[in-house]
């Protein structure tokens, strides 16, 4: 592998897309064998060659020359995309009680529960991404999007009283079963275990 064939990996991307150096360092690896010193020398060269631009550690975006100086990308919608697609990742429980109807405004700071890097770590002011340790896939995230809503809410958030029945519209709108919350539940502690108390009574209910 040379920097010419790294820089064809890098073109793949999108322009202001961002680039984790691990999934770079994947693709260069599956295709050239190429060992992690030897790539993050050529990592360095095109970073300095201007091919991309470094966001901070682990992190760069695909740099476009532009008559005004180079382009920017927009980290807010570009982090969003990175970590939340593909099932990668869900939003911390300010976003949604915003989804909920229990917030009227999009809340200023975000947080993403993704395990699509290694640490806990903040993009800018406004982004905060948190490591989990559970595979997600198109039929666990939204159990688990909940039980970390849970987990990090408190009475001095948001009302109880309003919280269950408009979560127990969730989960039926989302068709999600209330027995499964349990089969995600390892590594949860009892606060999250005695929301399922009331919120059972919402959902019978509901259901009835």
């Amino acid at each position: 592998m040379n920097t010419t064939q790294l820089t064809e990996l890098i073109l793949e991307y999108k322009p202001n897309q961002l680039i984790m150096a691990d999934a770079l360092y994947l693709k260069a690896f599956t295709k050239y064998k190429i060992d992690r010193k030897i790539f993050n020398v050529y990592l360095a060269r095109v970073t300095k060659k201007g091919t991309i631009e470094r966001v901070q550690r682990g992190i760069y975006y695909r740099v476009i020359d532009t008559k005004l100086g180079k382009t920017r990308p927009n980290l807010y919608k570009e982090t969003i995309t990175l970590y939340t697609q593909d099932y990668k990742g869900f939003f911390g429980y300010e976003t949604i009680l915003n989804q909920l109807g229990l917030r009227d405004e999009m809340p200023r700071k975000l947080t993403i529960y993704t395990n699509n890097f290694k640490k806990s770590k903040s993009i800018d002011q406004n982004i905060t991404l948190k490591r989990i340790h559970q595979d997600l896939n198109k039929d666990n995230i939204k159990y688990f999007e909940i039980l970390y809503m849970l987990k990090d809410i408190n009475k001095k958030s948001i009302d109880y009283s309003d919280l269950y029945p408009k979560l127990a519209e969730y989960i039926l709108k989302n068709d999600l079963h209330f027995e499964t919350f349990f089969d995600y539940m390892d590594g949860f502690n009892d606060k999250v275990l005695h929301h399922f108390i009331p919120l059972k009574k919402e959902l019978s209910h509901k259901s009835a």
